[in-house]
């Protein structure tokens, strides 16, 4: 096969996948039903976000999480449809940014996006997650 025909062939297959990134996405919705504001994350993290939820909760945020249980292809339809039920959308992330850009691309300012990355090889806590959301929301 020549460089070319193998370059045509993956932006094929590509272009197919993103094309069907509504039907091949996966989510999970937790406590979304009134929440004003919105956890966005995936893998570790969102089980983790999830206890953080429960926890705002307690404390008079109504919270809820929206797990992505696939993260390409990105699909967005559900996250820009949050956005528009809600003020603020965090995501906590085991990185830099990587997934709050995307998400901020996503809602295009329809909601307030904060992100809070952790690098250092300790996952998150639930109050971590809890305490940072609480200072976004000015309490």
């Amino acid at each position: 096969m020549v460089k070319e025909e193998v370059d045509r062939k993956i932006r094929g297959i590509v272009g197919k996948i993103e094309g069907c990134a509504d039907e091949l996405a996966s989510y999970e919705e937790f406590m979304l039903e009134d929440a004003d504001v919105l956890l966005f994350a995936y893998g570790s993290t969102a089980r983790v976000a999830k206890s953080s939820v429960r926890e705002l909760r307690k404390r008079g945020v109504r919270a809820g999480l929206l797990r992505a249980r696939t993260i390409w292809p990105f699909s967005g339809a559900r996250l820009e449809e949050l956005a528009g039920q809600v003020g603020l959308v965090v995501v906590p992330e085991m990185n830099l940014g990587q997934l709050s850009l995307e998400v901020e691309r996503v809602i295009c300012g329809a909601a307030d996006v904060r992100a809070l990355g952790k690098v250092d090889g300790d996952l998150f806590t639930p109050d971590e997650i809890a305490g940072f959301t609480m200072e976004a929301v000015g309490r």
